[in-house]
């Protein structure tokens, strides 16, 4: 006999492993940023199934690279092995750690924060280590001991991962004591300065930045042959000037 439920909210696969929650943060520090991108960020936190280890759960947050975001993780791909399902995979065969996988929500207009603090851009680095990592321990019964926090993530995630274990929150306490850095960004001498001299006579072309993004916003951007490199381009700017 056919058994159907409804569940609340979204759901598309369930896990072996893991449960998943969402944890919505009203963001203080992205409040009145410069490109009035939303404050209230959701998170997807994969927590493992079973009873939490009594000195708390262990934490890793996932930063995705440019373009990329923590929510799109979850999203469906034809043909592919998404990263929820590799992970609960390797947790069953105990290729990964019995831990809490924190996935980030630092999108913004541009494509992406590099999870730092910029004026163009806004408090990404302040906003995870003040507000992330606290509400992580709070809701989930995390450990307090940095040692058991690890950033991580590729490309810009992995820039990312490297400059939050660098740094301490508002109070000076160190929140991740490692970091796994996937091809992060690096060297951009050779990396970026090229590409900011390719991008800018595209930008001239179509009238400035802001051209670029109405363009951006109307969906029209994405065919253009260099979209990329000009997007980049532009959002680097934003994070670094």
């Amino acid at each position: 006999m056919t058994q159907a439920k409804v569940q609340p909210n979204l759901v598309t696969r369930s896990f072996t492993n893991f449960d998943l929650s969402t944890l919505t943060i009203d963001s203080t520090f992205l409040k009145e940023n410069p490109l009035s991108d939303s404050p209230v960020r959701h998170l997807p936190v994969m927590v493992p199934k079973g009873l939490r280890p009594t000195s708390g759960w262990p934490v890793v947050v996932m930063l995705s690279g440019f373009t990329g975001n923590g929510p799109y993780t979850f999203n469906l791909k034809a043909f592919e092995t998404g990263t929820p399902e590799v992970l609960d995979q390797a947790l069953g065969n105990g290729e990964a750690p019995r831990a809490l996988f924190v996935f980030c929500d630092a999108m913004t207009a541009w494509g992406g924060s590099q999870f730092i603090d910029s004026e163009g851009m806004g408090q990404y680095a302040s906003y995870i280590l003040n507000e992330v990592c606290p509400s992580v321990a709070s809701s989930f019964g995390a450990s307090a001991d940095p040692n058991l926090w690890c950033a991580m993530g590729g490309s810009s995630g992995g820039y990312g991962a490297l400059q939050l274990s660098t740094l301490q929150d508002s109070s000076g306490n160190q929140k991740f004591g490692s970091a796994v850095a996937i091809a992060p960004d690096c060297f951009f001498e050779a990396s970026l300065i090229p590409e900011l001299r390719t991008a800018l006579p595209h930008i001239r072309k179509m009238g400035g930045v802001q051209k670029v993004r109405e363009e951006l916003k109307q969906g029209k951007l994405s065919r253009r042959k260099d979209w990329h490199t000009i997007l980049n381009a532009i959002a680097m700017g934003y994070c670094y000037a």
